[in-house]
């Protein structure tokens, strides 16, 4: 399948006019029909505009990303998302900064919120829990739900990012690791109000086999 065929199969499958998507990309009606058709090949910059106006990645587009087959391909295709996976985010010490993780590449899941991303996990602080190095974490944002228990991504002092299982006490607030070799990060409440920000939380693992 060529690119033109996937981009006029997702965008039937959005319900999408060619229209609107030339109107969207500054491109005209001709040239989109064109490009459909394998006609005509998009620059780089052109495929950029209409992966952002259809909401995916450029990298949808590839050859070497697979679009799945099923009898209901169509809805499949309309529930798809790109998740940017960011590289070598820390289970042990923490990362100084999250702006300098570079995106290796994306998932394409079904069904998953707007600000879902993915990390590459470094270090071994959390393979008690089954996390283990290089494997892939699915980080979904904290939408008021109970963190207790839970494996997040916590952002400690505005820039150090790390992995860890969530506990709150009565008077305090636990980043526990889950292995013996690294100390659980103690914040009191009124520490924890200015110190710490839970960017997400786990709930999917991709393993590195």
């Amino acid at each position: 399948m060529n690119i033109g065929e996937r981009i006029r199969r997702l965008r039937d499958s959005k319900g999408i006019k060619r229209s609107w998507l030339a109107k969207k990309t500054d491109l005209t009606i001709n040239y989109l029909y064109k490009i459909e058709k394998g006609l005509a090949q998009p620059s780089k910059k052109t495929l950029r505009k209409i992966a952002s106006a259809l909401g995916v990645a450029p990298e949808y587009f590839s050859k070497e990303v697979p679009i799945p087959i099923s009898k209901d391909t169509e809805m499949i295709e309309r529930q798809l998302r790109a998740i940017p996976i960011y590289g070598n985010v820390p289970a042990g010490s923490p990362r100084v900064s999250f702006d300098d993780i570079p995106v290796e590449g994306y998932l394409y899941l079904p069904d998953v919120p707007k600000d879902v991303f993915a990390l590459r996990v470094a270090k071994d602080s959390m393979i008690g829990a089954g996390i283990d190095y290089g494997d892939i974490v699915i980080v979904f944002p904290q939408y008021y739900e109970s963190l207790n228990g839970k494996i997040v991504v916590a952002r400690i002092d505005s820039s150090e990012f790390m992995l860890k299982r969530y506990y709150r006490e009565r008077d305090y607030i636990v980043l526990n690791p889950a292995d013996g070799n690294y100390k659980p990060i103690v914040f009191s409440l009124e520490e924890a109000e200015y110190r710490l920000e839970i960017v997400g939380i786990v709930k999917k693992l991709l393993k590195n086999l």
